[in-house]
């Protein structure tokens, strides 16, 4: 039944339980802990992006250690075939990973939260790492560096979700640009731990040279497994198990306390907007049975969301970053350096880099997403048409030190926007009933780029050279069309209202008035009432076949009009009545409508009362005091 008018009954102007005993009447209750607000989630954010330096490790690591004489002695001088798989191979591992793991829900599997397939992720790596400083052979290190995908597959979905889950609209891309810059203080990291490495383990027999830079990353791997035991849980992600365990509800309640700094949560506007806010988000899904679809049927309803996630990630890739990242050695090598040289540009290079990706950490909830994107594309393309041409002059003198400059530029300007931007954007613009699916397929999308351009590089670099790097030009070209012309702005929205900008549950709201579109979701959150003395937002969400509108008179009631039939329904509160319910409602040219309505009861959306708290397991967590 497509056509529903969903309204918000507020248990009688009441958000809390109706049930409070006379012993906690003069009550309130506060949270113990007074490391909570911006320090709490900055924390947090580099604790979990620890997840995101495991993944430029990984691709880093590999960028040095190829060109290493006691590496290639080592295992016989691969092929550039042999390297384009030991390299890509982590890929594979990812996208595979990627797919199955993070969709696990999907087919009734639930490993847990956020926190726990980041552990799971870390524990992976660890086995992985240790293969890979172990290996005896070829046939050892690509297994090594296929179980190694799979760690990065789930991390790499994960901790951008996590991190978008537990930010404010406000600093959204600040937290989603840290967990980059992680990534790319991981891929300086491995490229300079090899290159002491070399010069400590001197002879061309000392296998520590190699092997080291692999030891070494397993250090990040058990600083992340401690982490997921001290992190707190996504918010969302609680609301969204609520179901099954009603308890997660005071849990996400004490979160979102901590992440805005709030010790007295049950008193403060915000918390409280916020957490009724991701409730009813979830609610509405239940009833539309949104949680409960096959997955076709997202891919159809937020098609325009899952085009923007891919594409964005899969043109991230094509437009050459990994080019650099995985071969900047070889790059070089062409270019006309030798030796230990090369490996002291890509790490000069990478230190550079990641200097780049601090300046988006303050400019992309100032300037937006697109802007940065746009930006980058510029600069990249650019880069890449100087990189070619300084190749075809090909002078023994200054070409090496060019190639190198225009590197380093374009690393600059992927850094500052392409680097960041498209995991944020992934991350951000889902539902909550599919945000997994699009982050996971997303993910999938990005490592099956990055394998096709692991793979093919050396083996292209090694056919036409220079030529090879006219297709990443001509994807910087693409990439500024598609995000200028296709891309919505996201920047200040909060993750419930993405709708506003994608059309595909929700369009503007504006002096009072609702205009719902065919088979959308409007937010109606201009109707103020006092409840408990609290400011709160209230909501209307419907998903009708036709054209309503509503307004407020001034005695506080709404009116809703069907403009073709002019039958009108009025509501002495907003909090408890149902609209629209007559059944003589006829059907249109607009569009037939089903006089069908679902309400959502106090009981369902309300906050959890001091009662509940006190009789919780997470009493531990709070202070019983008296009223200020």
């Amino acid at each position: 039944m497509d056509s529903q008018l969903f309204l918000i009954d507020g248990n009688n102007g009441d958000t809390q339980s109706n049930n409070i005993s006379k012993e906690y009447e003069n009550k309130q209750i506060l949270l113990k802990s007074k490391f909570i607000g911006k320090y709490l989630v900055y924390f947090t954010a580099a604790f979990v992006s620890v997840g995101t330096l495991l993944f430029g490790y990984s691709q880093g690591v590999m960028a040095s250690i190829i060109v290493t004489p006691q590496f290639k002695l080592y295992f016989n001088d691969p092929s550039p075939h042999e390297i384009s798989i030991i390299v890509s191979i982590m890929e594979i591992g990812a996208l595979i990973s990627s797919i199955i793991f993070n969709n696990l829900n999907y087919v009734g599997i639930d490993i847990g939260g956020r926190r726990h397939m980041i552990r799971l992720g870390s524990i992976i790596f660890i086995l992985g790492g240790f293969l890979q400083f172990t290996a005896i052979n070829k046939l050892q290190l690509i297994l090594s560096r296929l179980i190694i995908g799979f760690a990065i597959g789930i991390l790499s979905s994960n901790v951008t979700i996590y991190l978008s889950e537990i930010s404010h609209s406000g600093s959204r891309g600040l937290i989603g640009s840290v967990q980059f810059v992680f990534n790319i203080i991981g891929y300086s990291t491995s490229i300079w731990t090899n290159y002491l490495s070399t010069a400590v383990f001197t002879g061309i027999t000392n296998n520590w040279s190699w092997r080291f830079p692999f030891l070494f990353q397993l250090f990040f791997g058990i600083l992340l497994l401690i982490g997921t035991f001290i992190v707190i849980e996504s918010p969302r992600y609680l609301i969204n198990y609520s179901d099954k365990k009603p308890y997660y509800k005071m849990e996400s309640l004490i979160v979102l306390a901590k992440i805005h700094g709030k010790r007295d949560f049950l008193n403060d506007d915000e918390v409280i907007t916020e957490y009724m806010n991701i409730l009813e988000h979830h609610l509405v899904s239940n009833l539309n049975n949104d949680n409960k679809q096959p997955i076709w049927y997202y891919f159809k309803k937020y098609k325009k969301r899952f085009l923007v996630a891919c594409s964005s990630l899969m043109l991230a890739q094509f437009n050459g970053i990994n080019i650099i990242g995985y071969y900047s050695c070889l790059l070089f090598e062409q270019a006309g350096m030798l030796g230990r040289k090369t490996v002291l540009m890509s790490g000069i290079n990478s230190i550079i880099y990641v200097l780049s990706t601090v300046p988006p950490c303050f400019l992309v909830d100032r300037i937006g997403r697109k802007c940065l994107l746009l930006i980058g594309a510029v600069g990249m393309g650019v880069s890449w048409l100087c990189i070619i041409l300084i190749m075809a002059w090909n002078n023994p003198m200054y070409t090496p030190k060019l190639a190198v400059f225009f590197v380093i530029i374009f690393n600059s300007f992927f850094g500052f926007a392409w680097g960041p931007v498209p995991w944020l954007l992934a991350s951000e613009i889902a539902p909550q009933s599919c945000r997994t699916l699009i982050s996971s397929c997303s993910t999938a999308v990005n490592w099956l780029s990055n394998f096709i351009v692991g793979y093919i590089t050396p083996i292209l670099q090694d056919k036409i050279h220079y030529k090879f790097y006219i297709l990443p030009l001509l994807f910087c070209v693409v990439s500024y069309i598609v995000v200028k012309y296709y891309y919505p702005e996201t920047n200040g929205l909060h993750l419930e209202d993405m709708a506003s900008v994608f059309y595909d549950e929700a369009t503007t709201i504006k002096n009072g008035s609702l205009k719902s579109n065919l088979n959308t979701i409007k937010r109606y959150n201009s109707i103020p009432s006092q409840l408990d003395g609290l400011q709160y937002q209230t909501s209307i969400l419907s998903t009708p076949s036709g054209r309503y509108e509503s307004s407020l008179n001034n005695k506080g009631n709404i009116t809703v009009t069907k403009p073709s039939t002019n039958k009108q329904v009025q509501t002495n509160n907003p909090l408890r009545d149902v609209l629209l319910q007559d059944d003589n409602i006829s059907e249109t040219d607009d569009a037939q409508v089903t006089p069908t309505t679902n309400l959502l009861t106090g009981q369902q959306l309300r906050v959890p009362s001091i009662d509940e708290f006190v009789n919780s397991k997470y009493i531990n967590q709070l202070i019983i005091r008296d009223k200020d």
